[in-house]
């Protein structure tokens, strides 16, 4: 017994085991494969066991560590040791975008400041020149936009409604 690493592991204290300990954990963070993860805890074992019983010989150091590696190895196989993961959901798939901006314009009514010729006319929307078409109608009539295909209106006249005189009334 005069071999050089029996004369090492004479010289082992709590500091060595507390050092391979954290050397372990953070091999963890750089292999997450929970294997050294639970070496390291079980070299944290050894470590506070000697802090407190530094009179145990090397060999019961060894045994030490490796039933609790063993044993820790074994549990957190376990379904109850087991640490939970937190797995975001997936994304949901982008929904069909639908916010066009004419589509904010349809069912409103408006009136036609220019007539429309040909099917073909203009509308002033707040700052906005939209392009409108539908049936040929005069300036100043009320339109009911229905619709539209790109950036191109559709429009149609709202019916006429009958309009109220004096004699409608009862008034001479």
């Amino acid at each position: 017994m005069n071999h050089p690493l029996f004369a090492l592991l004479n010289h082992l204290n709590h500091w060595h085991w507390g050092l391979l300990a954290a050397a372990l954990t953070l091999l963890e963070l750089l292999l997450p494969i929970s294997l050294f993860l639970w070496m390291g805890v079980a070299a944290a074992v050894v470590s506070g066991t000697l802090f407190f019983w530094p009179s145990i010989g090397w060999q019961s150091e060894i045994m030490l560590f490796l039933f609790i590696f063993a044993a820790s190895t074994a549990l957190s196989r376990m379904r109850f040791v087991r640490p939970k993961i937190a797995v975001r959901p997936l994304p949901k798939p982008p929904q069909a975008v639908t916010t066009h901006r004419a589509s904010q314009y349809v069912g409103r009514l408006f009136t036609l400041t220019q007539p429309i010729r040909d099917g073909v006319g203009t509308l002033q929307i707040g700052n906005t020149l939209w392009t409108i078409r539908g049936l040929d109608l005069s300036a100043g009539t009320q339109v009911k936009i229905t619709g539209f295909e790109g950036s191109v209106l559709a429009v149609e006249a709202l019916e006429e409604q009958p309009s109220r005189h004096n004699d409608d009334l009862g008034w001479p």
